[in-house]
């Protein structure tokens, strides 16, 4: 694992803490402050069932399109932030470079994780009540004209293996490393935020990705290696793209 307490390197261009100016410093961590208010505090109040609820669209098409939007919107302002605010390159996300390394590293972690979640929904899942919110992916989904499904999966895998690694893990990891310099901090509060983000889809998803999920932020803390969490997430959600084409239900 990385000593994250290390002196950064002045003498490498991709460093996230190059030598600056005390007023550079300063204006960067505003930036990391709003970054982070945005990335834990404003998506949680955002998708709040009853928040959501009432800011969506209630037609469940562009409810579900409005929700796509709404997440690279966050994505979007975050990478602002990095670029403009900040004024550090998209490596300070933890964007590296795809190789066969990482997408096969990707790939396995991708696997592992959908094994967990599998044995979620088919062991321990029949065993729960039903426990939906109104804007989740319950009673209403199957209300959606089939061939909704079609185009709208593409789009909602790329959003979600993107956008929400890129805030959750990308930017919320990486600031509160950078804030606070305790590497449990930023998986805990990362971590946490990420599973409230899901409390829309219901809280059978929330039990079930509090805990296969973790898995996401404890190997990035490791490899400091976004885009093999991204390849990871992606694997995920195509299994479940799959297998909701192929007629398979939790």
């Amino acid at each position: 694992m990385p000593n994250i307490n290390d002196a950064p390197d002045a003498s490498d261009p991709g460093s996230t803490e190059t030598l600056a100016a005390p007023s550079e410093g300063v204006r960067r961590r505003c930036g990391e402050y709003f970054g982070l208010a945005v990335a834990l505090g404003l998506t949680t109040i955002f998708w709040w069932p009853s928040v959501a609820s009432s800011l969506l669209p209630q037609d469940l098409v562009w409810r579900n399109v409005a929700a796509q939007a709404v997440d690279w919107l966050f994505c979007i302002v975050l990478i602002g932030v990095v670029l403009v605010w900040e004024r550090r390159p998209l490596s300070s996300l933890g964007f590296r470079p795809l190789t066969i390394q990482n997408f096969s590293a990707g790939l396995g972690l991708g696997g592992f994780v959908m094994v967990g979640i599998v044995l979620w929904r088919f062991a321990i899942a029949p065993l729960l009540p039903e426990m939906r919110f109104p804007i989740g992916g319950g009673a209403s989904s199957r209300k959606l004209p089939e061939h909704f499904f079609y185009w709208y999966a593409p789009l909602a895998l790329v959003t979600a293996s993107f956008c929400e690694e890129v805030i959750y893990r990308g930017y919320a990891m990486e600031r509160l490393l950078l804030v606070t310099k305790r590497p449990w901090i930023a998986v805990l509060a990362s971590h946490v935020a990420f599973v409230l983000y899901h409390l829309k889809d219901g809280i059978e998803n929330v039990l079930c990705f509090s805990v296969s999920l973790l898995l996401f932020p404890l190997y990035y803390i490791r490899h400091r290696d976004l885009t093999m969490v991204v390849v990871a997430h992606a694997f995920i959600d195509l299994m479940a793209v799959i297998g909701h084409a192929a007629g398979v239900r939790g």
